[in-house]
């Protein structure tokens, strides 16, 4: 265990008050004597004798505040931690190290997991019992929190050769749970094939709702981009039919903010109308990309606008004045969960015309006086037939009550933003801005996500390391893990794509070149998840599944797949590939778990087009193909642009080989579609690059 990261203040109260962690300091008044994550706290537990209880959760977890008000800051159940325990505080997002371990722990334990995570473990840090949220009172079928710390205590003082005897066998089992990778003996294309994911799909799809399983439901991220890669390879209607009606039915319900823009977490119910009302950074980059995926499959400006909307939410919400982006917003204000969000019918009675007022409730279904979600309860052709309005007279009225509804809900108590700014996170939304320019060329989103890169590069890539999170000015001082520097090099090299500035190329290669050198072990063909700069837990660890976000070996894979096309670099694409390798044989026995690696296996076996635009800039002609480019969906290519009225032709074929050699034709602009390594006859016009790529004429057109 490291030196604690927080300031000492001198007072044994509250060791959390100079803390950076915006959910650390959420716990600086409490009356529980808690230690930062830190060598000192060990050091405290060994020398009293006493066992640790472990906390995990972070600043916008709803049940980790209900924890807190009736457990945390109770004196008497404090009484009880400060006395037998020696009580420790963790950010599951500034550790999510700690984090995978000790939920791993409690998963065996108990069978599930969730947050708060409420763990006991040995002065050594090994765990031996532990749940996740416990009542102050026996209720839910759940023991009370204090019988529980009672009854711990009693259990190390009088029966600890058990508890040395269960935690022998505890240890040997988490050093396995966190070497999930099997390298397996089959082709890369015979394993994790999307036919497979997604008849894992098949059997867990809602066909009335969307989404898969039963409540609660969560927005399914890889699920989506496996059917829709699915689709675009295979015409597989079932697939587009599966993705559609999922991503139409998140973006109708309550479980998208229909006022401010943004998803929240998950959906309480089935039919995703009752939200968990909080706001996460990745859920939002990730569904961002979603819909820009399906709308480049689809030509529907559903998708596009509800993207945009998404995108526009982080700018205005979730952005920092230095460019980067804050982890979440909370699901409560004013100590109610939802109340900035849910909308009773006099409320909006009172902000609108009645006229107005009358269609806005009947489109989103507010008809009482309850407080409620939004949800859109009928199409535009539906309530256009009851009016004399036409169908687009309508959605103009209704964008109308948006911006005043609006207004008038910034006047309310607002959640309370996580302000701390995570690496990995940011480099998916750098990623999801880099495709929302490349799609819309809305320019703002370019120049957004050129802020958020440049951040990354001044405030958390500091002498060659890469710092896990950043708040107020200061890094955190945790090094970065494996998916921080994966997710932000995959982001400079979308940006690169967005943009065609070659110095994203170089910041790519540095955060690679960064990546190999404290993650990679030569011998095992892979990546561990915590690096050389990281003090070892139990064990070293390595990269799990890719829920609810795509795992750090996922994304490395991803990133050196890009660049070894981009580069024409065989090492560098073998790397990547044996990394997919070694999750193929896991990812084929928990399809549903795995969802980012399939996409990613799909990339590495191709067909994957290299595709080189040759031109000039300013050339309409240029634009054309360009726009083609855009309109298509080609998730497993990758491009660059050659200007040939740009001089820095070597600098360019020396950063980017795969530019070598691709000239225009006659004088005018040409697009050179390669792959392993072998081009086409360049393509000159629109239909032909749709010919040659396989875009849908519906999108060429």
């Amino acid at each position: 265990m490291e030196k604690s990261l927080c300031v000492m203040s001198g007072q044994r109260k509250n060791r959390l008050q100079h803390c950076s962690s915006p959910y650390l300091l959420q716990h600086a008044d409490n009356p529980v004597d808690w230690y930062p994550w830190g060598q000192e706290a060990v050091t405290e537990a060994r020398r009293e004798d006493k066992p640790i209880f472990l906390s995990i959760g972070y600043a916008t977890c709803h049940w980790c505040h209900v924890m807190a008000r009736e457990s945390f800051e109770d004196p008497d159940t404090a009484a009880l931690l400060n006395m037998h325990f020696v009580p420790v505080k963790v950010d599951r997002e500034e550790r999510p190290d700690v984090d995978t371990l000790y939920m791993n722990a409690v998963q065996l334990m108990i069978g599930s997991g969730g947050w708060p995570l409420s763990v006991f473990l040995t002065p050594e840090l090994v765990p031996f019992f532990g749940g996740t949220y416990f009542p102050p009172e026996e209720r839910y079928g759940m023991p009370a929190f204090r019988s529980i710390l009672q009854k711990v205590a009693e259990a190390w003082q009088m029966r600890r050769s058990e508890i040395t005897q269960h935690t022998e066998h505890t240890t040997e089992v988490l050093k396995q749970s966190v070497h999930m990778s099997q390298r397996s003996d089959r082709p890369l294309s015979d394993q994790g094939s999307l036919d497979a994911a997604c008849g894992e799909l098949r059997r867990s799809f809602d066909s009335e709702w969307g989404g898969f399983g039963s409540a609660p439901k969560f927005p399914p991220h890889g699920a989506l981009g496996v059917l829709l890669r699915q689709y675009a390879d295979t015409a597989e209607n079932d697939a587009l039919n599966m993705a559609e009606l999922t991503l139409t039915r998140m973006a109708q319900g309550g479980l998208y903010d229909h006022i401010g823009g943004g998803f929240h977490r998950y959906a309480t119910d089935r039919e995703w109308s009752m939200p968990h009302f909080e706001k996460m950074l990745y859920d939002n980059a990730l569904l961002a990309n979603n819909y820009l995926e399906a709308y480049q499959l689809t030509g529907k400006t559903f998708y596009r606008d509800t993207a945009v909307e998404v995108l526009d939410y982080l700018q205005r919400d979730m952005r920092t004045g230095e460019g980067g982006f804050c982890a979440g917003e909370d699901a409560e204000s004013d100590g109610e969960e939802g109340a900035f969000y849910m909308w009773r019918a006099d409320q909006i009675d009172a902000a609108l015309a009645p006229p107005d007022a009358a269609l806005f409730k009947a489109y989103y279904g507010v008809n009482n006086s309850d407080a409620t979600t939004l949800n859109i309860q009928q199409p535009l052709d539906s309530l256009a037939a009851d009016s004399a309005l036409t169908p687009d007279e309508i959605s103009e009225r209704l964008e109308s009550c948006r911006s005043r509804l609006f207004q008038a809900r910034e006047q309310r108590p607002r959640p309370q933003r996580d302000d701390k700014v995570v690496a990995a996170w940011n480099g998916l939304v750098i990623s999801a801005l880099a495709k929302g320019y490349w799609v819309t060329q809305e320019v703002r989103f370019r120049e957004a996500a050129v802020k958020a890169a440049r951040f990354v590069q001044h405030e958390l890539l500091l002498d060659g390391k890469l710092a896990r999170s950043w708040r107020a000015g200061e890094v955190s001082g945790i090094p970065g893990y494996l998916d921080d520097y994966a997710a932000l090099a995959n982001a400079m090299l979308d940006l690169y794509q967005a943009t065609f500035c070659v110095e994203w190329i170089e910041s790519a290669e540095t955060l690679i070149d960064l990546m190999k050198n404290h993650f990679y072990e030569p011998s095992e063909g892979g990546f561990y998840y915590t690096g050389s700069e990281h003090t070892h837990l139990l064990t070293a660890m390595k990269s799990g599944m890719d829920v609810p976000l795509p795992a750090g070996d996922t994304l490395a894979a991803s990133a050196l797949l890009k660049l070894g096309y981009l580069k024409t670099d065989s090492d560098m694409l073998d790397l990547g590939e044996q990394v997919l390798q070694n999750r193929a044989g896991v990812a084929a026995e928990q399809p549903e778990a795995y969802m980012f690696t399939f996409s990613a296996i799909r990339f590495a076996t191709g067909p994957t087009p290299q595709i080189v635009v040759v031109g000039e800039a300013d050339d309409a002609r240029t634009e054309t193909l360009f726009d083609t480019l855009r309109k298509g969906f080609l998730p497993n290519s990758v491009v660059c642009f050659r200007d040939v009225t740009n001089r820095e032709k070597r600098t360019l074929e020396e950063r980017i080989p795969l530019a070598a050699g691709k000239e225009s034709v006659d004088g005018g602009p040409a697009v050179h579609v390669c792959e392993n390594f072998s081009c086409r006859a360049p393509a000159v016009d629109a239909d032909q690059l749709c010919k040659t790529l396989g875009i849908s004429p519906r999108r060429c057109g």
